[in-house]
């Protein structure tokens, strides 16, 4: 029998009021709103907060949907796919560790600690199980658990990383999810169930492998792989000098802030940075006889400005006196400047450069002229006269910009006379075993810091505009990173600590009444396993300092 029409509740979705039986499910929501593409929606935006599937709403509200071809979306579907993961392997090898590492070739590397090589045929029996867990559709149940019974639990459970890492949680929940005997955590509302993951791959790359998941630009694909050498190569190197460091996770970094040694963890973090910028500029000293131009290119936060600085110094200790230059400064004027697909100015694109100065300019500086360098006027949107320089034979030009490294941007110039430099902040820090922390979420933290500092920008405008700086960097940066000749990883591990008592404040000024609140609660959830620390001991040259301020360079 029909309820009452004072029991229905009112669900407004696109400026539309909907009328259902109280209560609904989430996914009988969808079934019965006229929504496009209902198999891409992994979750919903209920008042501006993500529920599952699988909630029930019982109140009037406001709703929207997360598709699985966006950030949130693939979020919630590698946690979901991860559940899996660990429950098959543990499964299969209930002796070993699975370590969720960092995310590479649009995919996830893992790497499985046996005491014994994880071959060909461990990986195809991994796959085969987690076949078997997707096929029999098992449920994944939610439980909000407060942080000392959480504690509690994931102790007597045996999960004893976990158990280490909520002892330095003094208040919260925790939404704990649970697909038979596992358990894991998850900030993201999980699909309610094993059968919602459709596509996936194991693909073996020792000495681990990596996962293969729809990624959200490729509209629910699987992307083809496309091997990232030089890439895995720089997180491995940032993995070994954590292992020197005694820091791997985010218990080691408060242990050792708990024990006072935060000060040596810097120190040491800091002179890794050091020795790689030096070594990078004895790289470019071998090769003086014909290198003319060094281009330096990377994400948004990576601290490439810091970089540049740095390497100048480095280089004038071999006698090399290089003269930067920046691409913003190439900008047509704003009336020449591309659109986007949305009628907007494409300041991203590589045809808002002048391409022709730029490169007459190049030639002109090898001929041993003098040029007038461009500057552009960010005010006005035009381009005004600049410094004189002239390149002579004991100087060599930095270009900095976001496309160094995209093969157009100097395509007339001799490969030899260039050498590429690839920055970026790689986070090579998890929370725990089976938790990662993702690389954008670094570099947002640092702009949310760095916009309010210098630019008088609130984190609610920084996220705002976050989704169109990473469409720019998956189209105009991510595709040419393997062009580099070498890669410089700015992320310090202690970075995290410092600049969580910097953002915390400026993300809790992001209320629930604004679209922005579930990344600011998402960031500031994973950011409260930090203990934090002060920047008296951060050195005036740190790539940090770009950040936070106090630099002793001037941007």
């Amino acid at each position: 029998m029909p309820k009452d029409t004072d029991e229905k509740i009112k669900i407004r979705y696109k400026g539309k009021v909907y009328s259902f039986d109280n209560p609904i499910k989430g996914k009988d929501l969808i079934k019965n709103l006229n929504i496009p593409r209902k198999d891409f929606v992994v979750a919903i935006v209920k008042n501006n907060t993500h529920i599952r599937l699988s909630d029930v709403i019982d109140s009037n509200c406001m709703v929207d949907f997360i598709y699985l071809n966006s950030v949130n979306g693939m979020r919630i579907y590698s946690s979901t796919f991860f559940i899996i993961l660990l429950k098959a392997f543990y499964d299969l090898f209930p002796n070993g560790q699975l370590v969720i590492d960092h995310s590479i070739s649009k995919g996830y590397y893992c790497y499985p600690e046996l005491g014994r090589l994880f071959d060909y045929y461990d990986i195809k029996k991994l796959s085969r199980k987690i076949e078997e867990i997707i096929s029999k559709n098992l449920p994944i149940t939610m439980k909000n658990m407060d942080v000392n019974q959480a504690r509690d639990f994931f102790k007597q459970k045996g999960f004893f990383d976990t158990y280490e890492l909520l002892k330095f949680l003094d208040s919260g929940n925790l939404s704990v999810y649970f697909l038979k005997d596992n358990c894991e955590f998850y900030n993201e509302p999980l699909l309610p169930s094993t059968g919602y993951i459709k596509k996936f791959n194991l693909r073996s790359y020792s000495p681990g492998f990596i996962v293969q998941i729809p990624y959200y630009t490729k509209e629910g694909r699987i992307p083809e792989f496309v091997e990232e050498k030089k890439l895995f190569t720089i997180f491995r190197e940032t993995y070994n000098q954590n292992k020197i460091l005694g820091i791997n996770n985010v218990v080691n970094i408060n242990k050792a802030i708990c024990d006072d040694r935060i000060g040596e963890v810097i120190q040491l973090a800091e002179s890794f940075h050091e020795r790689k910028i030096q070594n990078i500029a004895d790289e470019i000293d071998s090769r003086r006889s014909h290198l003319r131009f060094i281009l330096i290119s990377g994400p948004s936060s990576s601290g490439k400005t810091t970089f540049s600085k740095r390497l100048s110094i480095a280089l004038r200790l071999h006698g090399i006196k290089p003269i930067a230059i920046s691409l913003d400064d190439y900008f047509l004027d704003r009336e020449k400047t591309p659109r986007d697909e949305s009628g907007e100015y494409d300041y991203e694109s590589l045809y808002a450069i002048d391409l022709e100065l730029l490169t007459s300019n190049i030639f002109s500086l090898l001929r041993g002229d003098e040029i007038t360098l461009p500057k552009f006027n960010f005010i006005d949107g035009k381009r005004e006269g600049g410094k004189i320089i002239k390149l002579t034979k004991d100087q060599m030009l930095i270009i900095e910009g976001i496309h160094g490294l995209n093969p157009k941007l100097t395509e007339n110039i001799p490969g030899y006379l260039k050498y590429n430099i690839y920055v970026s902040a790689l986070t090579q820090l998890n929370i725990d075993f089976h938790h990662r922390i993702p690389t954008t979420d670094g570099r947002i933290i640092r702009r949310i810091v760095r916009d309010s500092l210098y630019r008088g920008h609130s984190a609610l405008s920084t996220i705002k505009m976050w989704a169109n700086v990473r469409k720019g960097e998956e189209k105009n940066i991510f595709p040419y990173q393997e062009n580099a000749d070498v890669m410089f990883n700015s992320a310090l591990v202690y970075e995290l600590a410092l600049l969580k008592g910097m953002v915390t404040p400026l993300l809790k000024e992001i209320d629930d009444s604004k679209e922005e609140y579930p990344e600011a609660s998402r960031l500031l959830n994973f950011l409260s396993f930090f203990k934090s620390i002060d920047d008296k001991e951060i050195p005036p040259t740190s790539i940090l300092r770009e950040f936070i301020g106090g630099s002793s360079f001037n941007y």
